[in-house]
């Protein structure tokens, strides 16, 4: 059964979320994009944006994103 994904932080663009998941790539940690919940879900790359790994990777995550 496949890892739920899970939102590890919530940034304020699209390149801002390119940055973060190229962060968590360095760290090997496969990561993905999606327009923001608080956005209404919408298709808007100038609106807010969920980096989400899977349930699995979160604590790892949070790490490199914190150094």
């Amino acid at each position: 059964m496949a890892d739920e994904l899970t939102v590890v932080t919530t940034v304020n663009n699209e390149l801002e979320a390119t940055v973060v998941c190229g962060r968590l790539a360095e760290a090997g940690i496969h990561s993905m994009q999606r327009p923001s919940a608080h956005q209404g879900g919408t298709w808007n790359p100038a609106g807010a944006r969920d980096v989400c790994v899977a349930e699995r990777d979160l604590d790892r995550a949070r790490e490199a994103l914190e150094g």
